[in-house]
């Protein structure tokens, strides 16, 4: 009979934590991916595979467009996205209202296309450009939300973050990438699952060792 024993116990309730991407960002609890890592795909592609109500890939074993694998990750819709850009530039808050944020020569613009990568540059400025899973249209084409961020070079001109774009849903463009993230277990609550799976094994474990040696 096969024995427990702690490294393996140890191992199974690892398992229970989650372990971030290298290139990951984590903000309130969530894991949202590098824009860079997913430029050149089109909203129309991304909901050939994601349910774009819920943003839930639609078949776990359906997750790969072109070279790029999506398992494990939400589409975020346009107010995730708005809620997650807003950390940066806090107190102000981004909304179905307030769509945009400027400042000149700010700090934020450089930390966030540092963060996610930039995909779109030129000799004044740079910029990350994203879509969401939202439509802002019933057009047939579909026109879909998208939020971007520039970094002006030229400090007399304000920096500027950008939730009330569009892009047409069957244009797939190098210069878009799609907002991404993984949901995070909190730590308190990994180690509660991790804690009570290491107490329930340790003790089946004992209880078998005691019926082999009865």
């Amino acid at each position: 009979m096969k024995t427990i024993t702690i490294k393996s116990i140890v191992l199974l309730a690892s398992s229970f934590f989650f372990i971030s991407t290298a290139n990951a960002v984590l903000i309130n609890g969530k894991d949202w991916r590098p824009i860079i890592e997913t430029s050149n795909i089109s909203y129309n592609q991304m909901a050939s595979i994601y349910d774009v109500n819920t943003g839930i890939l639609l078949d776990n074993n359906n997750t790969i467009i072109g070279q790029v694998n999506f398992s494990g990750y939400m589409w975020a819709s346009i107010d995730d996205v708005r809620n997650m850009l807003s950390t940066y530039i806090a107190p102000v808050i981004l909304d179905n209202i307030n769509t945009t944020h400027q400042q000149v020569n700010s700090v934020w613009a450089n930390t966030i296309l540092t963060t996610f990568g930039a995909n779109f540059n030129d000799l004044t400025l740079s910029g990350t450009r994203a879509i969401t899973r939202t439509t802002v249209s019933t057009n047939p084409d579909h026109n879909v939300a998208v939020a971007d961020i520039f970094n002006i070079f030229d400090i007399q001109f304000d920096d500027i973050i950008r939730t009330n774009q569009i892009q047409l849903a069957h244009v797939a463009d190098p210069t878009y990438g799609q907002w991404l993230y993984t949901t995070v277990v909190p730590i308190p609550t990994a180690a509660y699952l991790m804690g009570t799976s290491l107490i329930g094994l340790l003790g089946f474990s004992r209880r078998k060792k005691l019926q082999l040696t009865a």
